[in-house]
């Protein structure tokens, strides 16, 4: 599998940011609060990471929890879609070492 790159998880975290906002603006439901305050977080310590050091992100089990919290409709939505994207890039860039 290639490296996965920063600038991927960079793109993705923003990605999943944008998509939250715009669901608290229309369900300000609980979740959508946390996850905008993870998805900042980790996207801050990604910013802020040297070269060659490994940052916990702490996003794994989001799309879990998204799943636990029955807002889905289906298993189409963007959120579980860009999520999973998420999950396995973070995953990827962990394992690679951060490139």
């Amino acid at each position: 599998m290639p490296q996965c790159e920063k600038s991927s998880v960079q793109n993705q975290l923003q990605l999943v940011l944008d998509l939250v906002q715009s669901r608290i603006e229309h369900t300000p439901h609980s979740y959508y609060h946390m996850l905008e305050k993870r998805v900042i977080t980790a996207s801050d310590r990604l910013k802020n990471e040297r070269d060659g050091e490994k940052t916990s992100l702490n996003l794994k089990g989001a799309l879990r929890a998204y799943l636990d919290t029955n807002l889905p409709n289906n298993y189409d939505d963007p959120l579980i879609i860009k999520l999973d994207k998420l999950e396995i890039l973070v995953d990827q860039y962990a394992k690679d070492g951060g490139s």
